[in-house]
């Protein structure tokens, strides 16, 4: 965690070369990601605009990554949900655990991180695109994964000594995690294999899922997100399909009470209306 043992200038060159020459995508090719990669999440699990953004840094930046897997992290869930995404960029399958987040970004201990930052000693959670970096032994944590911050929001990470590592106070069926000092942390029972493939090059991405645009709903299949589209404000609902018609129920969480939510599909496309 943050403050576990000071990072030596050699291991901050090895940053500096790790994430040299990446550089930002256009909006516009972060607008175009989702449809470039139709096969990554076909079931929408990933949050759109952190999938889109992920894989904007991988068009944008091509030989920079490893193209295996990537992750995504969304703080804006609470805590005890599985806000941890492992993307199989090949398969295009996701898979999903825990995750802490910093006891600074939760001061008051509620679940949900509502402050983030990148400055030293703060105990909060650094959003951004981030690249992994080498496997070490920290002499707090265990094994760990070092993480280069792409932006200026979490670009002081390794310095800080946030790193991917194992916790006991992190596991499924928890009502509330436990906070680490700017950590991603996860199931200690977990960890390795993450670690394993997460190592040296993959993206991975820490930020705050929004809702889901009406334009998020072309050509996904039944199950994925539908929405209002007047005035083309979304509720995260899940639909559920009906004689050829994928409804919102009104008990989905954050739907609005009352409002016309329905999608038809037509030849295999989910329209919203």
């Amino acid at each position: 965690d943050e403050g576990d043992e000071p990072v030596s200038e050699e291991d901050l060159e090895k940053g500096r070369q790790n994430i040299a020459g990446i550089a930002a995508p256009p909006a516009a090719q972060q607008a175009a990601a989702g449809a470039n990669h139709a096969n990554v999440d076909k079931e929408g699990v990933v949050p759109s605009n952190l999938k889109s953004q992920a894989l904007a840094y991988m068009d944008a930046n091509p030989g920079k990554f490893a193209s295996d897997y990537m992750v995504v992290i969304d703080m804006g869930k609470h805590s005890k949900e599985e806000r941890f995404y492992l993307i199989d960029l090949n398969g295009g399958s996701v898979s999903k655990t825990v995750v802490a987040h910093g006891s600074g970004s939760d001061p008051s201990n509620t679940g949900t991180p509502t402050r983030f930052s990148n400055t030293n000693n703060s105990k909060m959670t650094s959003l951004g695109v981030y690249k992994t970096g080498e496997v070490y032994q920290s002499g707090k944590v265990g094994r760990a994964v070092r993480l280069d911050g792409l932006e200026s929001t979490n670009n002081a990470a390794r310095a800080r000594g946030v790193v991917f590592h194992a916790s006991n106070y992190v596991s499924r069926g928890r009502a509330k995690q436990g906070r680490s000092y700017g950590c991603p942390a996860v199931p200690a029972n977990e960890t390795r294999a993450l670690q394993d493939k997460i190592a040296n090059g993959r993206l991975f991405v820490i930020g705050q899922g929004g809702p889901e645009t009406a334009d998020s709903c072309a050509g996904k299949a039944d199950g994925y997100y539908c929405s209002d589209v007047t005035p083309n404000i979304a509720y995260n609902c899940r639909s559920t399909q009906q004689a050829g018609v994928a409804h919102c129920p009104d008990s989905s969480k954050k739907c609005k009470a009352g409002s016309n939510r329905q999608a038809t599909l037509s030849g295999g496309q989910l329209t919203c209306e």
